[in-house]
């Protein structure tokens, strides 16, 4: 899973046509996490336009500090997957891989949308067709399907669809 899920993310910065600068240079705007202003899909049409995001960045101070507390202090899976450990330095190490994953979890989610919208903008193509996203929810499956190889992609959809039923067994186990 961790292997599939950087994958992606690596091989869509090297599609850009300066690689990893282009997402710094290009992407510069895109990357700030705390801003008055940011690129925000219209709730009418399908579209991005500059407006006030959703989540103000007061929130990261408040709200957020409470839902992360209660995610990793009280959240039955998590303190089931402890309390189970060999021993108190495995359930230690896991939970901190678990958090570690969830800070990770930002280059595996993040990034490739943020990718995706500058291989459009940039006219990249894949197999002589260009890169084009034509709703925004679909930016990861077209990324998936232009920068990974064909034999891959039904190793790729064997990886996501056990972590998904993994993520229901810890549910149901619970």
């Amino acid at each position: 899973l961790i292997i599939a899920g950087f994958w992606v993310p690596i091989a869509a910065i090297n599609a850009l046509p300066n690689g990893l600068s282009t997402l710094f240079e290009d992407g510069s705007e895109l990357l700030k996490p705390l801003v008055e202003r940011s690129w925000t899909i219209e709730e009418d049409e399908v579209a991005r336009a500059e407006r006030v995001p959703s989540v103000p960045w007061h929130v990261n101070l408040t709200g957020l500090l409470l839902t992360n507390m209660y995610y990793w202090s009280t959240n039955q899976v998590i303190m089931q997957r402890v309390l189970a450990a060999e021993s108190l330095s495995n359930g230690q190490k896991g939970v901190l891989f678990a958090a570690m994953m969830k800070v990770v979890g930002f280059a595996l989610l993040c990034i490739p949308g943020i990718v995706g919208i500058l291989l459009q903008a940039h006219g990249v193509t894949f197999e002589g067709e260009a890169f084009v996203v034509e709703k925004p929810d679909e930016v990861y499956s077209t990324l998936v399907k232009a920068v990974m190889p064909k034999w891959s992609l039904g190793f790729f959809a064997a990886v996501l669809l056990g972590s998904v039923l993994s993520t229901f067994n810890s549910a149901l186990n619970s």
